[in-house]
Parts: C-alpha cells; structure tokens; sequence
C-alpha cells in the first residue's frame, strides 16, 4: 500500500488538506503532540476497475489503497529533528503543504525551512550510524565498506544543503541505504494551499520558484473548498465541482500526482468469481514483480501471464471473446506490465 506523510509549518492549512484528502473531520484547530500522528486509509478511485465490476458482477472490488499520514507541524525548533516520529521514516513520499493565504504567506520560505529542517534529521541519523561503522571496517569488517562509502555521499551532499533525493544510486548503495529511511531522500510532493480564490500562478510557475530539484512535483490546491467538498455526497460534489469549474477532487488529484512523482501504473486481476482486483506496481515492473505484490508465491512460482488491456476486454465482453480475437497475449517472465493491463497469471509453487 501506498503510504504519503503530510507535512508543514503550523497555520499551513496542513491538517485541512489531510481531511480534504482523506475524507476526515480531525480538528484543524487541535495541535498534534510531538510523538503524536492520525491517518486513514483511502481507496483510489478507478473507473476501470467500476466497469470491470460491472462485467463480471463479483461479489467483491478491491481498489488500489493510499494510507494518509498526518503528522505534527514542524516549528523549526532545534529538539524536534531528534523527536521525530519512526512512522515519518516509514513512508513512500512526502506532502509539503505550503500556506498560500492569509496575511504574508511566503511558500518559497517555508518550503526552505521544512528542508533545512529534513536535512538536519537526516544529518543526525546519519552520524550516529558512520561512527560505529567506521570502527566496524577498522577492525576488519570490510563487507561494510560499501555502506559507509555510500553515506560519506550522502553527508557531503547533505552538509552542502543537498537533499539525498537529489543523488543517484546504484542498486548495491540503494539496498545498503533504504533502511534509514532518510528524509530528505524521499520524493516530495509540495501542495500549495491557495486561497478560495485559488493562486495567480499555476504548478509549474510554482515549480520553477520552490525549485525543490529531482523527484518533485507540485500541485495547487483551494484547501478550504476542497475540505468542504470531500465531505458532501458523490452528487452534491459533482454540483460543486462544476459551479467551481474542478474536473477532479483534490483526492483524485493528489493521487494522480502521487503516482506519476512514484512512477506507479495499476494493473487489474479477477478471473475468480471472488473479487476484482487493482494493483499499484512500479512502472517498468516485469510480470512476475507484479505477481509478486499479490503474493510472494506468484513471483517464485511464475509460470506465464495471459494479458488482455482492459479497455478492450471490457469492449469485448469476455476473455473467451478476447481470445478468440487475438487480444489476449501469453506473457514470459520478461514481459513489462503496462498501465491498465488485465492480468491472469498462471504458477506453481
């Protein structure tokens, strides 16, 4: 499952976002404690997945999941960066909600701050651990050596105010280094809350001045409005949407952004009579990677995979009738997974 920490500055709009996004009703007014976090699982939204539904008539439909963190605001204080809490190393991205409303908002400043403040944590993790590792190669543990050399990278980078976002890796390195959880090296989606009005300058204006660097994205979001509607009913939204002329919820959206900052596309199985099913998998994926997020058993037994895109078995109706049109594909072990491909795999453990 998909898992995005929201984060900013108190008075950001931050906790607005997270019910606008989640579809909760915490308390914008009530300050989180320092340990402190709230979260709610969300399904993604997918018409493919309500039409493959409709096909087949399961008695169940999975979506795809994204779980919403929402953790303290992060004031700047030099004690916070020792207390943060584990859950903020536990995530696949991060939401910066930058405040764009009120008197004085200055993104641009407080996105610097809550990097700065990212790269201090990250400074004080990382220390700790090249010291011990440092006596480790000394007395002869050698097979650490990659590790450390990999964190020298990551302290030089981090001491000239570089985020570990910004550093290629090699899989070796990665490995030796994901467990850290480093935060500064996690994918940042920055939210600039805008006013009901909404911003004079569009994503990529906004881009270009947060100037975040690789693996970021931005998106523009009238918090309020968007709280407001995720709390109505499916028509009630749609009513507001199009008096506010939105083609899609701050969810949808967020969502949207999320997956292309991750580089995810979603495949769908089904051939039981049990359930439909969408999947998140990196893009790029070969078919037994994507079996493997069903179930570790699919990736080490893969035999095969029958592909149908699911725009044209919804078309045709069935998977006999993709067959025998020539739709459907048996798939190898080299067969990259392609967004919106419908997948029966076939295995043996």
């Amino acid at each position: 499952m998909l898992k995005l920490g929201i984060i900013g500055q108190p008075r950001s709009g931050k906790t607005t976002i997270y019910n606008a996004v989640a579809a909760a009703n915490a308390d914008v007014n009530a300050y989180l404690a320092p340990d402190e976090i709230r979260h709610t699982v969300v399904k993604v939204p997918d018409e493919r997945l309500d039409r493959l539904f409709d096909l087949f008539q399961p008695p169940k439909r999975v979506p795809a999941e994204v779980e919403y963190v929402d953790f303290p605001a992060m004031t700047g204080d030099a004690n916070e960066v020792a207390s943060f809490p584990p859950a903020l190393r536990e995530l696949d991205a991060l939401i910066m909600v930058l405040r764009h409303f009120g008197d004085h908002p200055d993104p641009v400043d407080e996105a610097r701050k809550l990097c700065d403040e990212l790269i201090l944590a990250d400074l004080a993790v990382l220390e700790k651990r090249m010291e011990r590792l440092s006596k480790e190669i000394a007395s002869g543990r050698t097979e650490n050596q990659i590790e450390y050399d990999a964190l020298v990278r990551c302290r030089e980078a981090l001491e000239s105010e570089t985020p570990i976002r910004s550093l290629e890796f090699t899989p070796t390195e990665r490995k030796a280094v994901t467990g850290y959880g480093f935060v500064s090296g996690m994918p940042i989606l920055a939210v600039i809350n805008a006013p009901d009005e909404g911003s004079d300058l569009d994503a990529d204006a906004w881009a270009e001045k947060l100037a975040l660097g690789p693996k970021s994205a931005v998106r523009v979001v009238r918090g309020k409005l968007e709280g407001e509607l995720s709390a109505l009913s499916p028509e009630d939204q749609q009513v507001f949407m199009d008096d506010l002329g939105l083609t899609e919820s701050a969810l949808h959206g967020m969502i949207t952004a999320s997956y292309q900052l991750l580089g995810l596309i979603t495949f769908f199985t089904g051939a039981s009579e049990k359930e439909v099913h969408a999947w998140a998998v990196e893009d790029g994926s070969k078919a037994p990677q994507a079996a493997g997020t069903i179930h570790t058993d699919f990736e080490r037994g893969f035999i095969r995979a029958e592909v149908v895109p699911v725009n044209e078995l919804i078309r045709l109706g069935s998977m006999a009738d993709a067959r025998k049109a020539g739709i459907a594909q048996l798939e190898g072990k080299e067969y990259v997974v392609r967004d919106g491909d419908y997948i029966l795999f076939r295995f043996n453990v």
